[in-house]
């Protein structure tokens, strides 16, 4: 992959998560595949695939309903051809428990052509995230 190719991809990437953070749904839409989804892991407070911009949609509620205070920070991005990777620092505060914590994610975005088609999220400690989230309340 030339630099040119390279910078392309890693700014769609970046888009990607300015769109989402700023609820800007029909533009996002524009982005993704007919087909996206996002694949959360079944151990964390919202497990699941959720497609599509209504489930990117459902799964932004649930983490509004989970946790509070929540910041996303880029902390990097690598691409290829068909993947680019992104980690993230998620900062934020469990309402159920009161903990803030900041959580190490790495997400592997599927792309297909000019598009995002999928994200699978991996959390650095699923269990940390889970605890924080769901137990004994504050």
């Amino acid at each position: 992959m030339d630099e040119r190719s390279y910078d392309a991809v890693a700014a769609r990437v970046r888009r990607f998560y300015s769109l989402a953070a700023e609820a800007r749904w029909e533009d996002l839409a524009e982005i993704l595949t007919e087909d996206f989804f996002i694949e959360e892991a079944a151990s964390l407070p919202y497990p699941g695939v959720f497609r599509g911009v209504e489930g990117h949609q459902r799964l932004m509620k649930a983490l509004v309903e989970t946790w509070d205070d929540i910041d996303f920070s880029l902390d990097g991005v690598a691409v290829g051809e068909n993947h680019a990777t992104s980690l993230l620092t998620m900062t934020a505060t469990a309402r159920r428990t009161g903990r803030r914590m900041a959580v190490k994610i790495c997400e592997v975005l599927r792309l297909s052509g000019e598009r995002i088609a999928s994200v699978t999220p991996y959390y650095y400690d699923t269990a940390a995230v889970a605890e924080a989230a769901s137990g004994p309340a504050a």
